[in-house]
């Protein structure tokens, strides 16, 4: 979240994520996504620096957790108790990069790696099952 401040003076918190457009009328102008409008003191060249701020923002904690995540491995135990399922969908993953063939046909790379980890071991990565579709 980014803290914007009203006309009024007031701050409030913003979800970059769901800004779709600012307009430098006389007064900021910022459209949501869903329609509403935020009328702001500060100007569209400062939202734009603090919404790339905050996505580094993001981006760096992912790093620093993956990061922590490789040099522990401790971590990827189900605090609960439970079966790791991020844990087994890595090694899946893992062995079905194995299995693959290496030649280049033009799919995806087997070995996207973010921080040194595929993307199923990565502490963000979140596999759903959801059920089958019904016709």
């Amino acid at each position: 979240m980014i803290i914007l401040t009203r006309l009024g003076g007031h701050p409030m918190a913003v979800n970059p994520d769901l800004i779709e457009r600012a307009e430098p009328t006389p007064d900021t102008v910022i459209t949501m996504t869903d329609g509403r409008k935020l009328v702001v003191v500060e100007s569209v060249q400062e939202i734009m620096i603090r919404v790339r701020h905050w996505r580094a923002s993001v981006v760096a904690e992912a790093q620093l957790l993956c990061t922590e995540l490789r040099n522990d491995p401790d971590r990827r135990a189900d605090p609960g108790g439970g079966d790791d399922v991020n844990a087994r969908d890595a090694d899946d993953a893992d062995r079905n990069d194995r299995d693959r063939d290496d030649g280049d046909d033009g799919d995806a790379p087997s070995t996207d790696r973010i921080g040194g980890l595929t993307a199923m071991e990565a502490s963000l990565a979140r596999v759903l099952r959801l059920p089958q579709r019904r016709e």
